[in-house]
């Protein structure tokens, strides 16, 4: 985790160095001390209280908060380490957080040290966090406290284009991204096609996809987002066994049934599994990579072949599936009820068949829709014929209220 990041190192060039106190006070309090070493900061109920030049301004500490990943309360704790991973963890942190209407401040302190912060409202106020000192508190204090000065303003929807930017134009920095973002998106939709299309293949404003969340919330994710996802070992062995399972590793054997696995482990302990390859032989992309990335329209798939193999109680299943210790992503599964009441799971992505709670606790599963294979037939009928051009994953989420809605309002697809 002592790795220095581009933006930062830009940020940092044109950073005037401070000998401000306000700076020393902030940087010498810790959570872990307790705050009575500190003469200019006093704790008050779940808050903290500043007394600086004859003020008080109240604030928490983001590393208390339940919010946030274990990596980053190390990290916050460590004020070298914070400084280091402040921009990168901000922008990360305004994508992936659940704040109302996030926003990426640039703007330079009263000494002159230039600052990224995020601004959201709760409970009707403008508040900030600022990773690089450790505080959350109100728009108001803050801006007076350190005398910040905005230099540019980043939505959420702005921040997730600046990465694609930085994917796939800029790999080494966004540095004049965070202070141009408007004038280069401007530029890059005249010269780029996909950024002047301001609608999806299905209609939806882009701004609105990240309502979903998946669009933006992944945003400047590090190799750190991915280190405490629980189980990540015995993941990563299931995912490379079912691409090749012609090669065994000790930790899996084969059982006397057709189509049934074991894997061994202490952490996690023993469970079977099957593969769908298996039972879909001609679908080559299960044992290959492509099978990414797919699994919202691929339950469908699945749901239409457990039909033709005469099994009748099947539902599609939608939820989130936990990526590290806060963060998740979404993703669609097949339940199949067996008449011995054991439930099966079937995941394309992961060319997986295994118990349901076996499932769940080793992918962190929340389950939101739960739709009966008949009424996710009838839902996919229902946008046919009405020429809705939802796509696979609003169906398996939102299908039935969708449907309950237009049903309630019938005139809206009425063709003129």
């Amino acid at each position: 985790m002592e790795k220095k990041n581009n933006c930062n190192i830009f940020l940092k060039n044109l950073t005037k160095e401070s000998d401000d106190d306000l700076e020393h006070i902030i940087q010498s309090v810790n959570p872990v001390h307790t705050v009575e070493q500190n003469s200019y900061i006093k704790k008050e109920s779940n808050q903290y209280i500043l007394y600086y030049h004859n003020r008080k301004y109240f604030f928490k500490f983001l590393s208390e908060q339940d919010n946030i990943q274990l990596v980053d309360k190390e990290i916050l704790l460590d004020v070298k380490k914070r400084g280091d991973y402040s921009l990168l963890r901000t922008l990360k942190l305004a994508g992936s957080m659940n704040l109302v209407d996030p926003r990426v401040i640039i703007g330079r302190h009263k000494t002159f040290e230039l600052s990224s912060v995020i601004s959201y409202i709760e409970d009707g106020k403008e508040m900030i966090i600022d990773y690089g000192n450790n505080l959350i508190m109100s728009k108001s204090d803050y801006y007076r406290l350190f005398d910040m000065r905005e230099i540019n303003v980043i939505s959420k929807y702005e921040l997730y284009e600046l990465y694609w930017y930085k994917l796939n134009i800029n790999q080494e920095s966004i540095g004049e991204g965070l202070f141009f973002t408007k004038e280069i998106l401007k530029d890059l939709a005249r010269n780029i096609p996909v950024f002047d299309n301001k609608y999806n293949k299905v209609g939806i404003h882009n701004a609105n996809l990240c309502i979903w969340g998946d669009q933006s919330d992944e945003v400047f994710h590090d190799s750190i987002d991915r280190e405490n996802r629980p189980y990540i070992n015995i993941q990563q062995k299931l995912d490379s066994f079912t691409i090749n399972p012609l090669d065994f590793p000790t930790y899996i054997k084969e059982l006397n049934q057709f189509n049934c696995y074991q894997f061994i482990s202490e952490e996690f302990g023993n469970f079977e599994f099957g593969l769908i390859s298996n039972l879909i032989k001609q679908d080559k992309e299960l044992l290959s990579g492509k099978r990414y990335g797919k699994c919202h329209k691929n339950v469908q798939k699945i749901m239409a072949i457990l039909d033709v193999l005469g099994y009748d109680h099947h539902f599609v299943t939608s939820g989130k599936i936990a990526k590290n210790d806060q963060d998740s992503n979404f993703h669609s599964w097949v339940e199949l009820e067996l008449e011995n009441k054991k439930t099966i799971v079937l995941d394309y992505n992961h060319n997986l068949m295994m118990e349901k709670d076996k499932y769940y606790k080793l992918y962190g599963v929340k389950m939101i829709s739960r739709i009966e294979s008949s009424k996710m037939r009838n839902l996919i009928n229902f946008c046919v014929d009405n020429q809705l051009a939802f796509s696979e994953r609003t169906i398996n989420f939102l299908g039935q209220e969708n449907r309950d809605d237009f049903k309630r309002n019938e005139q809206v697809l009425i063709k003129k």
